[in-house]
């Protein structure tokens, strides 16, 4: 009873009109069959004019495309990671750092800071802006002073800097896998440096700086301290040879960012007045 059931079936589907989907769809699934199971190519284009398959040729296209689609799944998966870190280092006009005395012993030394907020920073709230700027308005010229009231936009600043911004010294020391988001991605990253030849022998007697954004600083003096106050075994002693640093861009970036949200009360009634009460200024907007 099943076999009469699926040649009733099979006979409906010869039937039904060639430009059928579905009857294409069975004639493909016909002619991968008799293909898998080695039938040569005479053989699929006689039942493909007698309508019961396709041809040989539909074979092969479908096929090739198949082919070329296991091939670029292969390549993406193994050849195209997601996250690639680029491990340079770019020489700079200045004094070796001595490893002798680099770091403070409690590292973040509460006393030294209020000390620096004191005579630096506490001292001056106190000066009214009129004095501030009393010296310095003698010395400006009305055009300088018109410059610095002129709003500039920080990619013209970036272009003028360009000839600064160049990797024709720059040492390349690895192209490799990470995502730089935890201390043992940074410390692998680390590990890269330190273990050349030439470095090692650098390192020894000095630190080197590393300029990094927030993540940067944070796993970086993470893995310091776990080294150097609580004799963490499993972060190498390296780790002290580097001394992570904030770099200008991102020094200017984050006191933007800062400004912005602190006052952004102020920055949406400014922007509201300006373009109309509809508009919203953006949370985040560019610098």
């Amino acid at each position: 009873m099943n076999c009469m059931k699926k040649l009733i079936v099979h006979i409906c589907y010869l039937l039904a009109s060639l430009n059928n989907t579905k009857i294409n769809s069975f004639k493909f699934d016909v002619v991968f069959y008799l293909d898998s199971v080695s039938t040569s190519n005479e053989m699929l284009d006689m039942m493909a004019s007698l309508g019961v398959t396709t041809t040989s040729r539909a074979v092969d296209i479908r096929k090739k495309a198949l082919d070329a689609h296991e091939e670029y799944v292969e390549n993406a998966l193994s050849k195209f990671s997601a996250h690639m870190a680029t491990i340079i280092a770019n020489p700079c006009l200045m004094l070796a750092i001595p490893r002798n005395g680099a770091f403070n012993p409690k590292f973040i030394d509460d006393e030294l800071i209020i000390k620096h907020l004191d005579e630096w920073f506490i001292i001056n709230l106190g000066i009214p802006y009129h004095e501030c700027v009393r010296g310095c308005i003698g010395k400006c010229s009305n055009n300088e002073l018109m410059e610095r009231l002129t709003l500039h936009s920080y990619n013209d600043r970036l272009v003028e800097k360009e000839g600064g911004r160049h990797i024709q010294n720059v040492i390349l020391f690895d192209f490799v896998e990470g995502n730089l988001k935890s201390v043992e991605d940074y410390t692998k990253a680390l590990r890269i440096v330190h273990n050349q030849e030439l470095m090692q022998e650098y390192l020894s007697n000095h630190v080197l700086p590393v300029v990094a954004d927030w993540p940067g600083q944070f796993f970086i003096c993470k893995a310091i301290i776990h080294q150097l106050l609580l004799n963490n075994q499993i972060i190498p002693p390296f780790v002290t040879s580097f001394i992570p640093i904030m770099g200008p861009l991102h020094v200017s970036l984050n006191s933007r960012e800062l400004v912005f949200l602190k006052n952004s009360f102020l920055f949406n009634d400014i922007y509201k007045g300006i373009f109309g009460k509809k508009k919203k200024l953006g949370n985040k907007p560019r610098p």
